[in-house]
């Protein structure tokens, strides 16, 4: 078993990426993250959803715009609930900044409900007259007509077991189905979708892509233009398994395909329904679509509102248990696949029902962005599972693990709900999801990982950090849960205790997580506070003079700070930072030892968090590194 190669020739999505899914989040927002939180921590690429114009509706259960309205487009206009297309660019352009790329949601197969019309919109052409009458269709955007949908091939919704004609020409719950066979129709969707590779968006995410036929499909990428980086553009299909037909054998030819069967075989075995986690190799080598065609994923959008077969992973109702953390670090890790974790919003989920709500919204339908606590989670209704503390970590380890594509992986079951496999010379990864409770349920055992002899920091719960495994912010765990030393044989001891918090071990041979010693410190927002937390300049050590430059939006009431190796990453003691305009701070000179490497970070604190030196908000991701020249200028921006 390997790790998954994407499609030939395709966008590699900076090889062995990890995804997030950012369900219905405004393009302002999406920008922020990717600066934020996910360019610093690792992920690889995001996905939107869908940035056509659509059509107004206030039919959720509030009184708001349902969720799906996004998946009824009226033309191709970029922009809509989410925001402007300025918006838009500016966000491709601020994740581009930060080495994330950008993945469009598109909808391409059909246009709304039949029957339904009406003379507004959310779009940059809001009071537009559209209709979908069925044989006198009028979408001006476009400019579609009847001459462009299936009403001739077929006036009905598709049936229970339908043809695959039926399947490609009838209407998906009543949407008029666009005629992609069209040479006008094509022509519309290419002159899209280039738009989007302009704006630099790498590749798609293609709804209810079974409902095209792939020779449409092959026709519209042939006329598509390269990515930034020169290659095709990537795609990510939606091909849903209800149908017995011959949909997996033919779409995994134009892309990847979003495999659904995984999701639900991952969930069933976490929950213990009908299978258990050692069973996952072989029931993931059995399935329909193999890792090498595959975009994986625990749930989506869909599948947390439909609890399409494993009793929902919901997080409105579940609020992310054990079990749920676990599955989505074994979709980041094990090596099957391209993931990608799905990032949505809090709901009511009740069976049998599929929840219509509105993301979080003003009274008049505007979505409000997400905003985060002093620990990073979100706050206002977003549930935020890409920054669970016991997932994030997780996107580098990947990231490192899978460009060992050509080293051998071993899977292993060390006994019933508990499974180890490693990546010959890279990584380790251990997960105990017994359930029952009680000592005897823990993992303990002495494994061989693949890795060279040393102390390694589990990335779940700490990293290196200046030669110590340092917790991350809010782990309180003792040293024998953190580092773990593989010996000359690579042999290390497992314990993955029932009280631990997620009983997931990850071992990798990077910088961030391979130490020489067994030392483990506390989280550097532990660090004690000197008494009176006034900042200052460390005294200088050297003649080399070294200034920083930090770019971050405090916002009124927090200042900025840098600390690091060469103040012990004192957040009492720091490098003092001046506001200088926009969101730029100017912090020393200090005086620093020549050719001498460091390492830092910003810190912030201040009225407007309610934090002091003794609790500050610590940019996030890896720490910033320079070597001490003279009149050096180290920046970060996030």
């Amino acid at each position: 078993m390997f790790f998954a190669t994407l499609v030939a020739a395709q966008f590699d999505i900076n090889e062995k990426a990890v995804g997030v899914q950012l369900f219905q989040w405004p393009f302002a927002a999406i920008g922020q993250e990717c600066v934020d939180f996910l360019g610093p921590n690792g992920y690889s690429y995001v996905q939107t959803s869908p940035v056509q114009a659509h059509i107004r509706n206030n039919g959720d259960e509030n009184g708001l715009p349902p969720w799906w309205i996004v998946y009824q487009p009226i033309s191709y206009e970029i922009g809509n609930r989410l925001g402007t297309e300025a918006q838009f660019k500016s966000m491709v352009a601020a994740c581009k900044s930060v080495g994330v790329d950008v993945v469009v949601d598109v909808v391409l197969n059909h246009h709304p409900g039949v029957g339904s019309f009406d003379n507004k919109a959310y779009g940059p052409t809001s009071n537009v007259q559209w209709s979908a009458k069925a044989f006198a269709e009028s979408f001006p955007g476009p400019g579609y007509t009847a001459e462009h949908y299936h009403d001739n091939e077929c006036n009905g919704n598709i049936p229970g077991q339908p043809s695959d004609s039926e399947i490609f020409n009838c209407r998906l719950g009543s949407l008029v189905d666009l005629k992609t066979e069209h040479p006008y129709v094509r022509t519309k969707i290419i002159q899209f979708l280039n738009t989007l590779i302009s704006y630099g968006v790498v590749g798609f995410r293609t709804d209810a892509a079974k409902h095209v036929p792939p020779s449409d499909w092959s026709a519209i990428m042939s006329g598509l233009t390269p990515t930034y980086a020169g290659k095709k553009p990537f795609f990510s299909q939606e091909v849903f398994f209800s149908f017995p037909d011959g949909s997996y054998k033919t779409y995994p030819s134009l892309g990847r395909v979003l495999n659904f069967d995984y999701g639900i075989s991952v969930g069933k075995a976490f929950r213990n329904i009908d299978t258990s986690t050692d069973q996952l190799p072989a029931i993931l080598n059995s399935l329909r679509l193999q890792g090498g065609v595959s975009t994986v994923f625990i749930e989506n959008h869909d599948i947390e509102r439909q609890a399409l077969g494993h009793q929902s992973f919901a997080v409105s109702s579940e609020n992310g248990g054990w079990w749920y953390r676990q599955a989505i670090a074994f979709n980041i890790l094990y090596p099957f696949g391209l993931p990608i974790v799905h990032s949505g919003y809090q709901f009511t989920y009740v069976p049998g029902q599929e929840s219509k709500k509105s993301p979080p919204s003003q009274a008049d339908g505007t979505i409000i962005a997400p905003a985060f606590s002093v620990n990073k989670t979100c706050t206002n209704g977003w549930t935020c599972q890409h920054r669970y503390s016991d997932v994030y970590p997780l996107a580098r380890v990947r990231t490192f693990m899978g460009k060992g594509l050509n080293a051998p992986v071993t899977v292993i079951s060390a006994g019933r709900n508990q499974i180890y496999w490693s990546v010959a010379g890279r990584g380790f990864v251990a997960i105990n999801s017994a359930q029952g409770g009680g000592t005897t349920e823990d993992m303990i055992v002495s494994l061989s990982t693949g890795l060279k002899q040393g102390t390694y920091c589990n990335m779940v719960y700490a990293r290196n950090v200046n030669g110590k495994c340092v917790l991350w912010p809010g782990v309180t765990l003792n040293a024998e849960q953190v580092a773990y030393i593989v010996d000359t044989s690579g042999k290390t001891t497992v314990r993955l205790l029932q009280s631990d918090k997620s009983r997931v071990l990850a071992l990798y041979a990077d910088t961030d997580g391979y130490i020489p010693s067994s030392t483990v410190s506390q989280a550097p927002s532990s660090i004690p506070p000197s008494t009176t937390p006034t900042p200052s300049t460390p005294p200088p050590s050297s003649a080399d003079s070294v200034s920083f430059k930090v770019t971050h939006d405090t916002g009124v009431g927090d200042s900025v700070y840098v600390v690091g190796t060469f103040n012990s990453w004192d957040a009492c003691n720091p490098v003092k930072c001046n506001w200088s305009t926009g969101n730029v701070w100017q912090c020393g000179p200090i005086s620093l030892t020549p050719g001498t490497v460091y390492q830092w970070k910003a810190v912030q604190y201040g009225t407007k968090t309610g934090t002091t030196c003794k609790n500050p908000v610590w940019q996030a991701g890896n720490n910033n590194q320079f070597t001490a020249s003279a009149n050096l200028v180290a920046s970060t921006a996030y």
